[in-house]
């Protein structure tokens, strides 16, 4: 974050350098911006900053300065994102706010500083909160529960790059959209009594109701979704990578932002029919012997996969970058996992799924054991969508003996499953993969078990 920090920040005062402000107040809030910067929010498009304005008042200045090739054609369509922050902004009477559009690649948007009143906010304030202003017209098509404070005995939006406002109110469909954006925001666990409590007290404002059940299961999909697209940053210029030039012939990258750059000095430490892998003293790099052109291919889809378990916050080893060919990942030190970790592989890949995620080869070797348990380091196997969940478990649990104690506690840490379904997946892969080639645990009932 320091490079794009830097980055930014030297962009911005070459634009205002060549471009001046013409409002006195917005000249000085960038002024005491640029001589100590606070950075709020980070990204090679937008940079919002937290300043001194008049009167010694903290103000937040964000400044919009995309250089997407796209953007012009965006703009027939919609207005400048500067603009139309300040149109919202004025249109639900949220205070005081100032704007200038000075480049059509260069936006200021400004506003007081607002200090929140509750640490957290309740369901029933949710819903009463959202049920108001989609009343008064507000929607957002990227809502986030990060960008609300509850002010003055009132839910206040703070980011309205994304909103909009209809003089009518709020549609039905945008409501329940917006509802389930809500929904999808809370642990897995907390949804249900959170849901109940947000949409009783959003049919109490607004006389709109919306079937819990319905809700519920939309929103579960919502969140898998919503991760599963924001992976995909992870392949272009964004706060945490960046499109760079690798050796001398230039061959395009995509990269973490800092982070060391690749090692000269390689080990190979594995090689196989489709890729082979070697190692650093840092970091490993996998050389995949299939793709398809230029950052296309298994390496491009392996890293937006590291990135998405890192999203989830399962662990994983960190992906660093990729090239058409190549993916480079952070070294994770251990040992690797056998038929022993089993167990709490299984409840690895429970987390997993629960987040409507799936992996097809949750094999032992593709883990390293850690302090914090197991560790993915191949995540060529994760898929978009949990469709076969007992047949990642079938893959699974076909390292163990059956009827072992192993693998009744890998079935405990998973937890309820169809035995059915289970059991056609497991005899299917323990077809293929033969006998376990060390009994580390004893069947159940076993004299040697007994005697254990």
């Amino acid at each position: 974050m320091k490079e794009l920090e830097r980055h930014n920040m030297t962009h911005l005062r070459e634009q205002f350098h060549a471009h001046p402000l013409g409002q006195e107040t917005l000249t000085l809030l960038w002024n005491s911006a640029s001589a100590c910067p606070e950075i709020l929010r980070l990204s090679p498009h937008r940079t919002v900053l937290r300043c001194e304005g008049p009167r010694r008042q903290n103000w937040v200045l964000k400044i919009f300065h995309p250089k997407r090739s796209w953007e012009r054609f965006r703009r027939v369509f919609s207005n400048y994102p500067a603009l139309r922050e300040y149109q919202v902004h004025q249109s639900l009477g949220l205070g005081e706010a100032l704007t200038e559009q000075l480049t059509p690649t260069l936006g200021v948007f400004a506003r007081p500083w607002l200090e929140e009143a509750e640490a957290e906010i309740s369901p029933t304030t949710w819903g009463t909160g959202l049920a108001r202003l989609h009343n008064e017209g507000w929607s957002d098509s990227d809502l986030s529960m990060d960008d609300f404070l509850f002010v003055k005995q009132k839910l206040t939006p703070l980011d309205l790059n994304h909103a909009t406002y209809t003089s009518g109110g709020a549609s039905i469909s945008i409501r329940k959209r917006n509802l389930i954006q809500l929904v999808s925001q809370t642990a897995p666990e907390k949804r249900g009594p959170f849901s109940v409590a947000l949409l009783d007290a959003y049919s109490e404002e607004s006389c709109a109701k919306f079937p819990t059940g319905d809700v519920l299961n939309k929103a579960t999909e919502e969140f898998r979704s919503h991760l599963w697209k924001r992976s995909a940053r992870a392949w272009r210029d964004c706060s945490h990578f960046s499109i760079q030039s690798l050796g001398t012939k230039g061959s395009p990258v995509v990269w973490r932002r800092d982070s060391a750059r690749p090692s000269e000095k390689w080990t190979l430490c594995e090689d196989g029919s489709s890729a082979c892998v070697s190692q650093s003293e840092e970091m490993f790099r996998k050389d995949y012997f299939r793709f398809r052109g230029r950052l296309r291919g298994p390496a491009k889809n392996a890293h937006r996969r590291f990135h998405l378990l890192e999203l989830l916050g399962l662990p994983c080893a960190r992906s660093l970058g990729f090239s058409s060919t190549s993916l480079w990942t952070s070294k994770v030190t251990g040992p690797p996992c056998d038929s022993t970790d089993v167990p709490e592989i299984a409840n690895w890949l429970r987390k997993l799924h629960a987040f409507g995620f799936g992996c097809r080869d949750p094999k032992s070797s593709n883990f390293v054991r850690t302090p914090d348990g197991p560790c993915l380091v191949d995540a060529d196997g994760i898929t978009p969508k949990c469709t076969k969940p007992m047949r990642d478990l079938g893959r699974l649990l076909a390292e163990t003996h059956p009827n072992s104690s192993m693998e009744s506690l890998a079935l405990s840490n998973y937890g309820p499953c169809p035995k059915t379904e289970l059991d056609k997946y497991l005899g299917f892969f323990r077809g293929i993969l033969g006998p376990p080639t060390k009994t580390l645990t004893p069947p159940i009932g076993s004299k040697k078990e007994k005697k254990l």
